[in-house]
């Protein structure tokens, strides 16, 4: 049996990001640096990144960064622009 992996496309603002965690903890730094890192890299404030690719940069499990990413969305800091397989 064969598997298609989903692949998310996100859009993300980092500089609004980090005010939206009371305080901040560990995983929501390891995303913030992610983040930053894609944007430097990009030379942007907006980061088009792939759910994979945030889930390899920021070392974090699958589930806890779908997590966070849907609070994002909800909070208006991200934007999810596709899904493809």
């Amino acid at each position: 049996m064969k598997f298609q992996q989903v692949q998310e496309l996100w859009e993300i603002n980092p500089n609004q990001f980090l005010g939206l965690f009371s305080p901040p903890g560990q995983k929501e730094h390891q995303l913030f640096a992610a983040l930053c890192g894609a944007a430097v890299r990009g030379k942007t404030d907006l980061v088009q990144i792939s759910s994979q690719e945030l889930e390899r940069e920021s070392g974090l499990k699958s589930d806890e960064l779908s997590a966070m990413l849907i609070q994002l969305e909800e909070k208006g800091v991200a934007r999810r622009i596709k899904e493809s397989k």
